[in-house]
């Protein structure tokens, strides 16, 4: 007996060895809520031929400084109130934007970035959608403007994937849907049109945005966006507005 209780002893210490060091690892899929806000000002502009999205600071700098709100699941590892990046986005050619065609696909490649998860994870943007207004709203291009009392609230969804493990050959993937709103105060949504039709485009008084990983490999219809995401993502910018107004 003593020695076979030897030998399961040694066993079981060779099968920990194995687990611990000599089994690869695997990545973890991502799900949650990432919520963020503008540390500065939102400009956007429908002119032809120059349409762009700046989410300053800085001005024309190619990204904008971001902080990070609520957070669950895999993205609580951001820090509370962690400072990250945005990509500023074009709809044709125009450097240093990140060239983005409505509806078109593409790759943009931490076009959210955070530093605590950056070495690991690649936030990517596949998909700036046709806005859809059968909710409501004036949609113009990517853009959907819906007035609120004496202001105006301007809308973009996103579509995109995480890749976790980036560096692998095989990084886990995970597709995202997201939201991202600007406020502009005082004004009509006629007069913000008006505004955004020119070169220089309108700046925003602020701006927020939250996006919704979940399991599974389908990658959503352009254009579109779950009612789980709608309903998680209304949440969290409900939250980060009522924090700000506080």
């Amino acid at each position: 007996m003593r020695n076979f209780n030897a030998l399961s002893l040694k066993g079981a210490l060779l099968l920990g060895s194995l687990l611990t060091v000599g089994m690869p690892a695997f990545a973890v899929p991502v799900t949650g809520v990432l919520g963020f806000s503008g540390t500065s000002l939102f400009t956007f502009t429908t002119a032809p031929g120059s349409s762009f999205i700046d989410f300053r600071e800085p001005v024309a700098g190619g990204t904008g400084v971001i902080d990070s709100d609520n957070r669950t699941g895999f993205f609580t590892a951001v820090g509370a109130n962690e400072f990250g990046t945005i990509r500023d986005l074009s709809t044709t050619l125009n450097p240093p934007y990140a060239l983005a065609p409505v509806n078109a696909t593409v790759s943009i490649d931490d076009f959210l970035l955070f530093p605590s998860i950056s070495a690991t994870t690649n936030i990517r943007l596949t998909r700036l959608p046709l806005a859809n207004c059968s909710g409501g709203g004036v949609c113009v291009g990517p853009f959907q403007l819906l007035q609120s009392g004496s202001d105006v609230t301007v809308a973009i969804n996103i579509l995109g994937e995480v890749l976790n493990n980036r560096t692998s050959a095989t990084p886990d993937v995970t597709q995202f849907s997201g939201t991202i709103t600007a406020q502009f105060l005082g004004t009509n949504v006629a007069a913000v049109i008006a505004a955004a039709s020119s070169p220089n485009g309108i700046m925003a008084d602020s701006y927020s945005g939250a996006i919704l990983a979940t399991a599974g490999s389908s990658v959503p219809e352009p254009g579109t966006v779950t009612m789980l995401s709608i309903g998680a993502i209304a949440m969290f910018l409900g939250r980060m507005r009522a924090k700000r107004r506080s």
